[in-house]
């Protein structure tokens, strides 16, 4: 009986705690606890099952503040150096990356390629651009130029909704935005902000946004995002701010008029589908066979604010 070897369950715990001249008590788990770490003796699928635990289903609103990244890695990634690469999967994956500028996506970018163990870029699934002009694909005077014939022709610019390729430029590289979602091959929830007041005709009464919808579709690479097969949600935010109502007065009345008398039906049909957009990106994922929730809503404010430090 001297030389009986532990039953199975007693390898991992056993009820001797600290006789370790007996055989029974020297255990893994008996090990780990003089070592003062007993997490990493458990079987890596557990471990696993433990850390997506300690993230919650709310994910984490991540972005640059300055040069450092916002927040930081969470206690649990610090507990050692073994803890942080196991961990930094689970804590990448649970991220909201908010991205306000080009510069802000360049650190985002740099930030994701140092994190190698995990290959981070992978690892994303829910970005914010609260920029929608991170996704143009033509010089800032090539939509210039094109927002003047819309001007002058609201009428035949409204009506094309195929992409010219005479306003294409041979050889221009691809949108900041799309290089970097082209790098984040499991991205399921995507959300794009748009500032109404640069697709606004402001000469073209009760039509002001007729040219929003043929503006993206010839200006701005969204074709890119039916080929991210793993999307399947895509939100927009409207936005509209404060000041506005100095620069413009009709489109701030007009979005109170409509919050304040929501049966005014042809408006607000307008507005919910954001003048088109959300219908034609339907159609082209239909043409492939697939189906992305498209929602959208308008606010005066950016997208995920900064949070503030007192």
């Amino acid at each position: 009986m001297g030389n009986a070897k532990p039953l199975p369950g007693e390898q991992f715990y056993c009820t001797h705690l600290y006789d370790y001249d007996d055989i029974l008590g020297e255990t893994p788990y008996r090990k780990a606890r003089r070592h003062g770490n007993t997490l990493l003796y458990l079987p890596q699928e557990v471990r696993d099952k433990v850390y997506q635990l300690a993230f919650n289903d709310n994910p984490t609103i991540f972005r640059f503040i300055g040069d450092k990244p916002y927040p930081g890695p969470p206690p649990l990634m610090l507990a050692s150096r073994q803890m942080y690469c196991e961990v930094e999967t689970c804590f990448i994956r649970n991220l909201k990356i908010v991205i306000e500028t080009e510069e802000k996506l360049k650190q985002i970018s740099a930030w994701l390629a140092r994190r190698q163990t995990c290959d981070g870029f992978k690892q994303i699934r829910t970005v914010v651009f609260a920029r929608f002009d991170m996704f143009r694909r033509v010089s800032r005077i090539v939509a210039r130029d094109w927002w003047r014939d819309a001007y002058v022709y609201p009428d035949e610019m409204s009506q094309n909704l195929v992409a010219d390729p005479h306003w294409l430029e041979e050889g221009a590289p691809d949108p900041p935005a799309v290089q970097f979602l082209k790098r984040c091959p499991n991205v399921s929830k995507l959300e794009l902000g748009i500032e109404l007041q640069q697709f606004l005709l402001t000469s073209h009464l009760f039509r002001e946004f007729d040219c929003l919808l043929p503006a993206v579709i010839q200006l701005y690479d969204l074709q890119a995002l039916v080929l991210i097969s793993s999307l399947n949600d895509l939100k927009f935010h409207l936005r509209y701010h404060d000041g506005l109502k100095y620069e413009n007065r009709f489109i701030y009345n007009l979005i109170g008029f409509i919050q304040q008398l929501p049966e005014l039906h042809v408006h607000k049909v307008q507005l919910n589908g954001v003048w088109g957009l959300k219908e034609w990106l339907a159609g082209e994922f239909r043409k492939i066979g697939k189906g992305v929730e498209i929602t959208g809503n308008y606010t005066s404010e950016k997208p995920y604010p900064l949070p503030f430090f007192p």
